[in-house]
């Protein structure tokens, strides 16, 4: 088993110094159960390590069972959740992108409506406009939201002469998306959570094709061309900024990795000869879904899990690395530790308890110039605090975002591992990332240790990049032969 010596390595000045021992020594017992062994960690190494070729090799979550797993380790029994969605880009942009495009982009906010100008050498022309979409036509069966959509689209292709034109479509959602081409996909639901309402199945292009049958929108004329999600927009958009990407992660609100994978490889897609890579969403937030990450959550954070209303009942991989989950925790340890008497024991943690944390507090916090100025800054607001409760508040910080920079430090270095190149470019979505101190550092440091001789650039980007994204996948899309863009061994789960 490699010995990683994982805590040192991120921080080797990693302890808690008070005047009162026994004080910290209580602290840090408590703080251990954030901190993760070697043993540990080589399971979650080898757990992904699995998943990432199960998801490559199989289309749906039924894998088979490994006779020799540990009883311990959960996740080798148990089905892979990495889906490694294939999104059938093979390549990104020649320069020869051209032309008026359409954009449909469905959150779970709203829906925007985007006609863009792509020409080369010039900047990108758009122009939008935004539609709620009630919640009632979310939760309704059958295809009314589609209904819905071309209703906004006939206002939308009205108002900027676009009837009775044929429109180049990209259609671009967070929602959960199967894939079968680049071109083919199916949505399960539109609101909030698959709990919702009972799942339906939404052929995209049919519905569509179903829909403009109408009398009424026999006006509107598209192609779809291309149906993707948020990350892999902001994935094409940033090599349209920065040249060639190799991996793109998000960790704002969602939990993702994008990286680009040999054909070869992908064994549920059997085209191998089409081109020498194709763009893979991995889906990195659920991993833990089948269990494999259990056994790491606190005690907080599986009362979280456990006591939750919804039908999440596992610790996801999101729960430990994503912004809000970081800051959720580092509320909850430090409202428990003041409960416990150990934290901020004279003064009132109120607007702690009501606003929680942000990130600019946290590396407002983080990165003071001296204890007694991190006690005017303690996280969430708190006043009144002393330089004994700033030297809690910094250990609890560290021990959390080192624990997230292990595990995020461990899936970028898995991927890294399957190339022969040693440098790589990473873009990020993670404003904490961007912005804290220490925390890119802490990533750096773990990275070395797992991956020894590679190298790594971070660049940033930002959520409203997404738009100019969806617009580029839409060019690139319409410029790429579809025709080659469809697994040849999958067949539809849904006619």
């Amino acid at each position: 088993m490699a010995a990683f010596n994982i805590w040192n390595s991120a921080d080797a000045n990693l302890t808690l110094q008070l005047s009162d021992k026994y004080k910290a020594s209580l602290i840090e017992e408590y703080m251990s159960q954030y901190i993760l062994s070697d043993e540990k960690i080589n399971i979650i190494k080898r757990n992904f390590a699995k998943e990432i070729e199960d998801g490559l090799r199989r289309f749906d979550d039924i894998t088979t069972q490994d006779p020799n797993a540990r009883s311990d380790d959960p996740a080798i029994q148990n089905p892979s959740v990495l889906g490694m969605k294939v999104t059938f880009f093979t390549e990104f942009f020649n320069g020869t992108e051209n032309g008026d495009f359409i954009v449909i982009y469905l959150n779970r906010r709203y829906l925007m409506l985007m006609q863009a100008k792509v020409r080369p050498g010039f900047p990108m022309e758009t122009k939008k406009e935004y539609f709620i979409v009630d919640e009632s036509i979310r939760r309704s069966p059958y295809i009314q939201i589609f209904e819905y959509i071309c209703g906004c689209m006939l206002k939308f292709f009205g108002k900027h002469g676009l009837l009775n034109k044929m429109q180049v479509v990209g259609f671009c959602s967070d929602f959960p998306i199967i894939q079968f081409g680049i071109d083919d996909g199916i949505v399960w639901y539109f609101s909030e959570s698959a709990s919702d309402f009972p799942l339906n199945c939404y052929d995209i292009s049919r519905c569509f094709e179903m829909v403009l049958l109408k009398e009424r929108y026999h006006d509107i004329k598209i192609e779809l061309v291309t149906i993707f999600n948020y990350n892999t927009s902001v994935y094409i958009n940033s090599c349209y900024l920065y040249g060639e990407v190799d991996m793109f992660l998000n960790f704002v609100d969602d939990c993702d990795l994008l990286y680009c994978e040999k054909p070869s490889r992908i064994k549920k897609w059997n085209v191998s000869n089409i081109s020498e890579s194709v763009l893979i969403d991995t889906e990195l937030g659920n991993f833990g879904g089948n269990g494999g990450l259990d056994f790491i959550a606190s005690d907080l954070e599986w009362l979280a899990v456990t006591t939750s209303t919804t039908s999440e009942k596992r610790a996801r991989l999101k729960k430990f690395v994503s912004e809000q989950y970081i800051l959720a925790v580092i509320k909850h340890i430090l409202v428990d530790l003041h409960h416990k008497l150990f934290y901020c024991r004279n003064t009132s943690l109120e607007k702690l308890l009501t606003e929680g944390v942000s990130v600019t507090e946290l590396c407002n916090f983080t990165n003071a110039k001296d204890l007694e100025h991190s006690a005017s800054l303690l996280p969430g607001g708190t006043t009144g605090g002393s330089v004994e409760d700033a030297t809690i508040a910094l250990y609890v910080c560290k021990v959390v975002l080192i624990r997230a920079a292990m595990l995020i430090s461990l899936c970028m270095s898995s991927v890294m591992l399957r190339f022969t190149k040693e440098d790589f470019v990473i873009v990020a979505n993670c404003p904490l990332l961007r912005k804290h101190q220490d925390y890119e550092t802490y990533i750096r440091n773990v990275t070395m240790k797992f991956a020894p001789g590679k190298k790594f650039q971070f660049l940033w980007t930002e959520d409203n990049f997404s738009l100019t994204g969806a617009a580029l996948a839409t060019a690139l899309a319409h410029r790429l032969d579809r025709t080659e863009l469809h697994p040849l061994t999958l067949q539809k789960i849904v006619s």
